[in-house]
């Protein structure tokens, strides 16, 4: 048997597609051409972010109770932080917002900081 890994995918994307494979059901959901990504799945037009597709990444985590309220208001600080200034607001910053510490932005966001947090909330990936 192959080994279950911790990462989405299927890199790069082929014909407009996003293939997001959900470890815990070992499915695969296909959005066709509904959102164009970066090769590292992050994506390319911040104004095409909605909140299905926060939902379709949060199903690589295997969220007990789905996206919470607290989850939701963490995304929308960042969307909204990023459409104010053009940057990507600091971890300090979101963690100081919402009172967080780094074990309680770890646990929200299993994925991490960028490639979980923002990614999810539809901010751009800057090498």
């Amino acid at each position: 048997m192959g080994k279950t890994r911790n990462a989405v995918s299927t890199w790069p994307l082929r014909n407009d597609q996003i293939v997001l494979r959900v470890l815990a059901t070992g499915s695969l959901k296909i959005v066709a051409k509904e959102f164009e990504l970066t090769p590292q799945g992050f994506l390319k037009d911040f104004n095409r972010w909605n909140d299905r597709f926060a939902n379709l990444v949060s199903g690589e985590w295997n969220l007990r109770d789905g996206l919470t309220s607290k989850h939701w208001e963490v995304i929308r600080f960042l969307r909204n932080y990023y459409q104010a200034t053009n940057n990507i607001p600091t971890v300090y910053e979101v963690c100081q917002a919402y009172d967080l510490d780094l074990d309680d932005l770890r646990e929200l966001f299993p994925g991490g900081y960028r490639r979980g947090a923002c990614r999810i909330a539809g901010l751009p990936f800057f090498a």
